[in-house]
C-alpha cells in the first residue's frame, strides 16, 4: 500500500524530498500517516499497512473548519 501511495505522490515531490525539519529522513507521506495514527484516525499494522479506525470530519462552514483545524493542531502539539 505505501509503495503504491509513494508512486502516486512522486510526481508532486520531484526527485528529491526536502523537509523543513532538519535531521528527518521520513518521507512527507509517511510522516502524514504517522500523524494520523497519533490523532487516532489510523492504526499501523506494519511498515506498509494502515487501517482507518475513525472517520474524518467534513465541516459545512469555513469558520467551523478553522476551529476544527485549531483543535487538531492543539492535539498534535501534545504529542511533540
Amino acid at each position: 500500500m505505501i509503495d503504491h501511495l509513494l508512486r502516486l505522490v512522486k510526481p508532486y515531490f520531484g526527485n528529491t524530498v526536502t523537509s523543513i525539519y532538519p535531521g528527518r529522513s521520513m518521507h512527507p507521506l509517511i510522516e502524514y500517516l504517522s500523524l494520523l495514527c497519533q490523532l487516532g484516525y489510523l492504526k499501523k499494522h506494519s511498515a506498509s499497512k494502515y487501517e482507518k479506525i475513525r472517520g474524518f470530519t467534513f465541516y459545512q462552514s469555513l469558520d467551523r473548519a478553522l476551529e476544527g483545524d485549531k483543535e487538531l493542531l492543539h492535539k498534535l502539539f501534545k504529542f511533540l
